[in-house]
């Protein structure tokens, strides 16, 4: 009899209550604050809500395909601020937009079934060739602002993307599009207050907003999991100070990113890619080529402010510390910081950018007039480069200069470090080497990003020697040949023998057969009925996971299936099936793994009346991007090992 793992309460988990409070907890700690004229955190005054764009009520929680994650449910931005104490005066507006997209969800359904009925199930992979795409805006009109009874307008512009819907830099993705544009231009003619809150994945073109008079905000809220109104009702009402900062550059247009033209489909060419940037890829490139970004990496405000002042710094041959001293200079807010320290090594024959992180920290939550010191530290060898001649990774002699900030564009050198001879810091073995490799960007001749008092920095900067013979050098040893595994254990071995301690791992490895071996790395048939192919959803124990692994092996060894479940964001399984009295899934009892293949049609099965109910509710935490915008360790190992458990 199969064992089935999920739940037959269909109830709210002491879990997901769980696991739904850290992803709320952590979404704030990434979310970016990229402009604000004090008209955030919301006080009292401004409960009342003018609520417009895409992602008002069609929040995307993440992305798309092995992205997705099929939770309980999704706390869009409006329900994050009804339940938060808002009053949202425009839902007139949002029911026309639900109107309009679902008029085009019925027609893209329909346009999709036709295509089933005369190609075949092979049509539905236009779920992922041809997403469906919501339409534009609606208008807003002189009747949704005097109904609104508010001088206050939040604008959440949304950006789908993932698995199936790349990106592209045209209007309605990259750009805004007219309707977009008009809206939020309406919008700043007709409210006192306009905030526009930012539910995309990536980065979008920030020109427009920018230059528009009357936007008194712009916040990152990203793609925050399936509680993402929740954490930014938090964010919005200063519960949670926003502490994100940038883990990417956003550059002032579309082709300021080196590879612009040629990526993905720019050149017409979805087979190959050329990475032709080298070393020079984000802030390395807008910082080396002197390309002013709209916000730099690292960049992220606060609803307080911080002073950042370096201190004792601490230099041998093996390691680098920089003590600093962070104060929250603000008088209303407590808040966190992120610090950044950088390195700026020495022109020589070897490429290298104008600056590198090489280390970052983030502080404890400071109230108004509170301090922290940080030691931050790296590796000396972390500052070296690979030089292919050699290969190896090798210092250069020359000054190395250790640089601090909260961002790309706000360092400032702190100490000098002169190397008195080249030292190689690890020897390897150039093993791949490329017959013809592409033409690479080189930084020659190009003067880099600089700024008003560096150069006396420089100079001032307290100097440590560093003795070349002094840094340690490492070999990596490499392996010639796969060793064979051997075991002197005759009888069969079973995992019950490994688990009770008569056999080792490597003892019942040795004796697998080579179809054995085969049966672990192909898994089960897709689908797992009948040998159906269901991509991304093919798993027989538990509905909507990627897959399993083969199930043959319990008979005679006693290795149990593994169920291996794709998705950055969560585990994505199906919320319900049913089963038979055996424990046997009952096909099509379950929903779809990846939204839209229940267009397939699939004929409904027969349930007898002693089938069991079961449930798998997962929970969506934000993004990777997001997590990555926390610049927070503990948040990141929290979200990974213990978000989806």
């Amino acid at each position: 009899m199969p064992k089935l793992f999920a739940s037959k309460d269909g109830s709210v988990s002491v879990r997901e209550r769980r696991n739904m409070e850290r992803a709320r907890r952590i979404a704030a700690q990434g979310m970016v604050l990229l402009e604000n004229n004090g008209i955030l955190p919301f006080l009292d005054h401004a409960r009342k809500i003018a609520l417009f764009g895409n992602g008002a009520r069609h929040t995307v929680k993440g992305g798309t395909g092995s992205g997705d994650v099929n939770s309980r449910f999704v706390v869009n931005v409006e329900q994050g601020l009804l339940e938060a104490g808002f009053v949202v005066t425009t839902k007139d507006w949002l029911d026309r937009y639900d109107k309009a997209v679902e008029e085009a969800k019925n027609t893209y359904d329909a346009r999709l079934r036709a295509a089933v009925e005369k190609e075949g199930k092979k049509a539905a992979m236009r779920i992922f060739t041809d997403p469906f795409t919501a339409p534009p805006v609606v208008a807003v009109t002189q009747g949704d602002v005097d109904a609104s009874d508010t001088d206050t307008a939040i604008y959440v512009l949304a950006r789908n993307s993932g698995e199936g819907r790349d990106r592209n830099p045209g209007a309605g993705d990259f750009l805004l599009c007219e309707q977009e544009k008009a809206a939020i231009l309406f919008l700043t003619g007709h409210y006192a207050h306009v905030v526009v809150v930012l539910n995309v994945g990536g980065v979008v073109d920030t020109s427009f907003l920018r230059s528009t008079k009357g936007i008194d905000a712009v916040l990152l809220m990203s793609q925050a999991g399936n509680v993402s109104g929740y954490a930014l009702a938090d964010v919005l009402l200063g519960k949670e100070n926003p502490s994100g900062h940038l883990a990417s550059t956003w550059a002032e247009a579309y082709g300021d990113y080196p590879s612009a033209l040629t990526f993905g489909h720019m050149n017409k060419n979805l087979d190959d890619e050329y990475y032709t940037e080298g070393i020079y890829v984000g802030y390395r490139y807008f910082d080396t080529f002197n390309v002013a970004p709209a916000y730099p990496f690292g960049y992220g405000l606060s609803y307080t402010t911080f002073a950042i002042q370096a201190g004792k710094v601490c230099v041998d041959e093996k390691r680098v510390a920089v003590e600093v001293t962070v104060q929250n200079t603000g008088t209303k807010f407590s808040g966190r910081e992120v610090v950044q320290v950088y390195y700026s090594a020495p022109n020589g024959r070897l490429e290298k950018p104008y600056q590198e992180l090489c280390a970052y920290a983030k502080t404890k939550k400071l109230g108004p007039g509170e301090s922290q010191t940080l030691t931050l530290s790296y590796p000396v060898a972390d500052m070296a480069s690979y030089d292919e001649s050699q290969a190896a990774y090798v210092l250069e002699a020359g000054t190395y200069y250790v640089r601090v900030g909260s961002d790309s564009r706000s360092t400032h050198v702190v100490a000098a470090l002169e190397l008195d001879r080249e030292a190689v810091t690890q020897r390897l073995r150039n093993c791949l080497v490329p017959d013809d490799g592409p033409e690479v960007l080189l930084a020659k001749g190009i003067v880099p990003y600089g700024y008003a008092g560096e150069k006396a920095e420089m100079e001032a900067a307290e100097r440590f020697l560093l003795c070349s013979d002094k840094i340690p050098c490492s070999r990596v040893q490499y392996s010639t040949a796969n060793e064979e595994i051997k075991t002197s254990k005759s009888q069969k071995l079973t995992m019950d023998d490994v688990r009770e301690g008569r056999a080792l791992l490597e003892d019942l490895t040795a004796q697998l057969t080579v179809e054995e071996m085969a049966c672990l790395c192909v898994g089960t048939a897709r689908g797992g009925f009948g040998g159906d192919s269901v991509i991304g959803a093919a798993s027989t124990l538990c509905p909507g996971a990627a897959g399993d692994t083969t199930p043959r092996m319990t008979q005679g060894r006693n290795i149990r299936n593994i169920v291996l479940a794709d998705g950055p964001a969560g585990l994505r399984l199906s919320r319900h099936f049913m089963a038979d009295r055996d424990g046997n899934v009952i096909p099509g009892t379950d929903e779809a793994g990846i939204p839209g293949m229940e267009l397939l049609g699939m004929p409904k099965p027969e349930i007898p009346k002693d089938a069991t109910d079961y449930y798998q509710y997962c929970t969506a935490i934000p993004i990777a991007t997001l997590l990555a915008q926390t610049w927070d360790v503990e948040a990141l190992e929290e979200a990974d090992r213990k978000s989806v458990v």
